[in-house]
């Protein structure tokens, strides 16, 4: 939940804590960016790039010291195939599971219904790029790299649009539901 906000009303959220380490971040931004605070919406993309770059960094150095342990193989070939395709190809699933997952994170957020696999749903948009950035890294891949930060990029402008749609969409209904409320009365 976010401190010091209402997302149905419109406030800019200051800082918030999920079920996982990007949903946060993500909350922030689509709020902030329907409230109109570009300051605070910043600083939740800085957050989140922060975050998804550590990601990158602990995958580098575990692939990096694998590497040199000789468990893995270097070069992409240890690295590649079927298992990580979702993460350097965009597909129409790519768009699908990113938008899903925004709305899905937006509903959870506003309801206050928040529960694991949320943060699940969110994860998976964002964290297995930015992962495979960092081994594709250490394995010289720089195709690799831009593939998944191209994945990743676009899964996160997905979420965040979904989540943006969501809470105007959320809004509406909330309106038109008050005034049907005030007109009964």
């Amino acid at each position: 939940m976010m401190a010091q906000s209402d997302p149905m009303q419109g406030a800019p959220a200051s800082y918030c804590h999920s079920l996982s380490p990007d949903l946060a971040p993500a909350n922030a931004i689509a709020v902030n960016l329907a409230a109109g605070s570009v300051r605070r919406m910043l600083g939740a993309l800085g957050t989140l790039v922060v975050g998804l770059g550590l990601a990158m960094v602990v995958a580098f150095v575990v692939t990096a010291g694998l590497q040199a342990l000789g468990v893995l193989g270097s070069g992409v070939a240890a690295v590649s195939g079927q298992l990580t395709a979702y993460v350097t190809a965009l597909a129409p699933v790519t768009f699908a599971v990113a938008i899903v997952a925004g709305v899905v994170a937006m509903i959870a957020f506003v309801t206050e219904q928040g529960t694991t696999a949320v943060g699940v749903a969110i994860s998976v948009t964002t964290i297995p790029a930015a992962a495979y950035a960092g081994v594709a890294l250490a394995s010289g891949d720089a195709r690799g790299v831009a593939a998944a930060l191209v994945v990743l990029a676009v899964n996160v402008v997905c979420l965040v649009l979904a989540q943006v749609t969501t809470l105007a969409v959320l809004r509406t209904w909330k309106k038109r539901r008050d005034q049907r409320g005030s007109e009964q009365k």
